[in-house]
């Protein structure tokens, strides 16, 4: 398997939707890009940056609500909260990247700006890899 990102490999979406059909290629975004991208209001799902916006939040209200019992109950209240929220966020990022992908997956314009701004990671296998090098001029890590 060879990995491209998108800022090499400017994928059309019709290939990409063939190769991904025949189980060619596997497509990602990292979290950190698609929580970017979802901060900036460019996902044109509005539910994703919803859900996005409310588990933050829910988040930072944990940990609020740990820091405050840690000062007027226990002080293991505090970690507790930390660790809470840690695990809300780090759920939260790869939510919405999977629902970013989603996205991406149905909507050929979403797909297109991704790819330009270099947000996807394509997984390929060997034989596809050696074609798309050779098609597009590049080489695969």
């Amino acid at each position: 398997m060879k990995h491209f990102s998108s800022s090499r490999l400017k994928l059309p979406y019709h290939q990409m939707l063939a190769l991904r059909g025949q189980g060619k290629l596997e497509l990602a975004v990292s979290r950190s890009a698609a929580s970017q991208v979802t901060l900036n209001g460019v996902v044109p799902n509005k539910s994703v940056s919803a859900a996005f916006h409310f588990y933050t939040i829910l988040g930072y209200l944990l940990l609020a609500v740990g820091l405050y019992f840690a000062f007027t109950r226990a002080w293991w209240w505090g970690p507790l909260g930390f660790f809470v929220a840690l695990i809300v966020w780090q759920a939260n990022r790869k939510g919405t990247s999977e629902s970013v992908l989603d996205t991406a997956i149905e909507d050929e314009a979403f797909y297109d700006r991704l790819r330009d701004a270099g947000a996807l990671m394509y997984q390929v296998d060997d034989d596809t890899a050696i074609l798309l090098e050779t098609a597009y001029g590049i080489e695969g890590h």
